[in-house]
């Protein structure tokens, strides 16, 4: 599954992410950003409730796996298109 289906199964079902998704979700997005930015981050990814995540075709990249947590596939550039992915769970898109 990946970050888009699960954001729409969250509006339709009782669903959210497991603990380590989240976890793994904030480790992969707030490497190597300041202090404010990995704040707002953790803010999002472990207080709002999945279902109220702006959802965006990007978020289709990032792989949600039981086994191997939470991974990204890159189209063509990984920092620009994790930035992306980090401006559009932060509301910034």
């Amino acid at each position: 599954m990946n970050l888009s289906e699960a954001i729409h199964k969250a509006k339709t079902e009782d669903f959210d992410l497991t603990d380590t998704q989240k976890e793994d979700l904030y480790a992969l997005l707030a490497k190597g950003r300041r202090q404010p930015t990995r704040s707002r981050l953790s803010r999002v990814i472990f207080n709002v409730p999945l279902s109220c995540w702006h959802d965006a075709g990007i978020l289709s990249r990032v792989q949600l796996d039981g086994k191997h947590g939470v991974d990204y596939c890159a189209g063509q550039s990984y920092p620009e298109e994790i930035t992306i992915v980090k401006k559009v769970l932060l509301g910034e898109i």
